[in-house]
């Protein structure tokens, strides 16, 4: 199998059954991935002890970015399989949000 995230090692944070990472292509500073390690292409393929794994390290991840970027609010979604050409493996997108003030990514114009 040739997936990039059951191949990848670049671990921020990990346990026993899923890790984070930062985003290669972030939305705003800070984006993180949540992966499985198992190659899982739905949510409700995860095992309980998966889906535990994966929402201890969103929490885990809220707090480094709390730390690093301080972020107002975090947005928290899911990629499932090949959809608008994402990799076919289930991940969780967590997001920080900042406000207009402190958001050095958004122009005004």
């Amino acid at each position: 199998m040739n997936c990039q995230y059951c191949q990848k090692r670049d671990y921020l944070l990990e346990n026993e059954f899923a890790y984070a990472k930062f985003s290669n292509d972030p939305t705003t500073s800070g984006h993180m991935l949540v992966i499985p390690k198992r190659h899982v292409t739905d949510y409700n393929y995860l095992t309980d002890e998966e889906k535990e794994a994966m929402h201890q390290l969103v929490d885990m991840g809220k707090d480094v970015l709390s730390g690093i970027y301080a972020p107002s609010d975090y947005n928290l979604n899911m990629n499932i399989c090949e959809a608008n050409g994402q990799a076919e493996h289930l991940y969780f997108n967590l997001i920080p949000k900042y406000s207009q003030a402190e958001n050095i990514d958004t122009e005004i114009a």
